[in-house]
Order: structure tokens, then C-alpha cells, then sequence
């Protein structure tokens, strides 16, 4: 749960608003705290970049080579 009571009603303006797009990008742009969440969030639910990368490329060149560690 959200304990910030600013972040809170934040979050329910964003949800409420009509034009939920442009109120998020309002507060991607002014709010620090909100940002600060964002970014939490998304570490929360998605893979880091650089071990996504570092997977992908794994992969990639065991296709090329075709090599898939079996010997």
C-alpha cells in the first residue's frame, strides 16, 4: 500500500482524471516522489534491462552458432 498521503492523492487525481495520459505526464514531470515511484514499480514487475539484454544475447548466439551447450 501507498503510505504517502500526498502519492495517494496523486494517484487517485491520474486514475480520475479525464485525460489520464496528460495527467500522468504532468506528474512525471513535477512530482519527484511520483517519479520515485514510477521507477519502483517498474523494477517491481519488470526484468532489469542490462540481465534482460545479457539473456537475449545469450541466446542470439547460440542460434548463430549453433551451439546449445550439448557436446
Amino acid at each position: 500500500m501507498v503510505a504517502d498521503p500526498h502519492l495517494k492523492r496523486l494517484l487517485k487525481a491520474i486514475d480520475s482524471s479525464p485525460d489520464p495520459e496528460r495527467a500522468y505526464d504532468d506528474a512525471m514531470a513535477r512530482e519527484p516522489a511520483f517519479q520515485d515511484f514510477v521507477g519502483r514499480t517498474l523494477e517491481t514487475v519488470a526484468p532489469a534491462p542490462a540481465a534482460a539484454d545479457a539473456q537475449g544475447s545469450e541466446q542470439s548466439s547460440q542460434s548463430v552458432t549453433g551451439k546449445n551447450g550439448a557436446s
